[in-house]
């Protein structure tokens, strides 16, 4: 047992190490084809990248049970010992699968062309989309879905980004966070998920990461900036202007919602003053403490807005909160199924799955534009 664990640390460090490594992963897929398999070809980039001690630790677990080696580094590597061609036909159990529910909302409201037309790179657009998936499953979940197969699958990668694609995509987002953001307020306006006359203005502490400023559209809570707190008056007026301007108008009215609602206000917006969720939760759900602040942001501001819209598609939860969406649809053992005509992915029996029965997602059959128009058939676990 204690072999067993520490073989276990061994791995995770390696697992952490292999991404950094220069074309390590097509040096451990032929290392992987020699005789010994996925154990062989583990065993061997540890001992070029860590020494010959810790490898000769893996190498004697593998003698004593080669299987649970190669069934380890499978689930550690989230399946991306295998090429394309491999993956043909074969299925990866997930934690994740259900979010390929939110991909029509991410199709919907553009944001996979929001990230083509701003990325410098493919590279980076897929980067970008990673860090969606991770908040739009909770952020407090990254250690838990960094490495799923089903939301690697979903935002298109074979591994999970390692430390030079992270912190490239972080600089590309943070110089273009301005136009990323009014780019999409402009797409919430077109497509009347926001008018902007009415907002609720709301500060938030999150942890960590001190206090925010949450700007919330009153008609269907969708929400139109978070910034850091200003200082004064003048420069919060000033952060207020550059949202209005993006969206072409000046609001009519900003509601402090420290202070109640003037007469009438209440009256006009029934559904956001009855069933609007505190903001402070909200955020929490989504922050991604690894982002820079101003990136972590914007970003929270697009999954809020993904799961609003997949909400929206649910009769009677179309208020409910981030937790309680994941909690009762998208959380749950599932699969993903690499075929030659996609993907099919086997969604999880969630709390509320039969909710889902009753709208068009029972059918759906999602392309992915993002992949090379990957098709998607979505069946539910107790189907055939």
């Amino acid at each position: 047992s204690a072999q067993a664990h520490t073989g276990i640390d061994i791995l995770l460090g390696l697992a952490g190490l292999f991404n950094s490594l220069p074309d390590a992963q097509d040096w451990l897929r032929q290392a992987a084809a020699s005789p010994g398999g996925e154990s062989s070809g583990l065993i061997a980039l540890l001992e070029q990248a860590a020494g010959a001690e810790k490898a000769q630790l893996l190498r004697r677990l593998a003698d004593q049970d080669p299987a649970w080696l190669e069934r380890l580094a499978r689930v550690l590597f989230g399946g991306s010992l295998a090429s394309p061609a491999e993956r043909v036909n074969m299925a990866s159990a997930s934690a994740c699968a259900g979010l390929f529910l939110l991909l029509p909302a991410w199709i919907d409201l553009g944001l996979h062309e929001l990230f083509e037309n701003h990325a410098p790179t493919d590279r980076i657009a897929a980067v970008w989309r990673y860090w969606l998936a991770l908040k739009c499953l909770g952020g407090q979940r990254l250690e838990t879905n960094h490495r799923d197969p089903a939301l690697l699958a979903a935002v298109g990668l074979e591994a999970p980004p390692g430390e030079a694609d992270f912190n490239e995509a972080a600089a590309a987002a943070g110089a273009l966070c301005l136009p990323l953001q009014r780019a999409f307020l402009q797409t919430l306006l077109s497509q009347g998920r926001a008018d902007g006359r009415y907002l609720a203005a709301e500060t938030c502490s999150l942890p960590g990461a001190g206090q925010v400023e949450l700007l919330r559209d009153l008609r269907l809570d969708y929400w139109l900036d978070i910034s850091a707190p200003v200082e004064n008056a003048e420069s919060r007026a000033e952060r207020l202007a550059w949202v209005a301007a993006a969206l072409g108008h000046s609001p009519e009215m900003v509601w402090e919602s420290e202070v109640p609602p003037p007469a009438g206000l209440a009256e006009r917006f029934p559904d956001y003053f009855q069933k609007a969720k505190p903001g402070l939760a909200e955020l929490a759900y989504y922050h991604l403490p690894e982002l820079p602040g101003e990136v972590d942001r914007l970003w929270s501001l697009l999954a809020q807005a993904a799961l609003r819209c997949f909400a929206r598609r649910l009769m009677g939860f179309a208020w409910s909160s981030a937790e309680h969406l994941h909690a009762n649809f998208l959380h749950g053992a599932g699969s993903v199924l690499h075929t030659p005509q996609g993907l099919r992915v086997e969604l999880p029996q969630a709390p509320l799955h039969t909710v889902l029965r009753l709208t068009s997602l029972r059918e759906e059959a999602i392309e992915i534009p993002w992949v090379q128009g990957m098709a998607v058939q979505l069946v539910f676990r107790d189907e055939g």
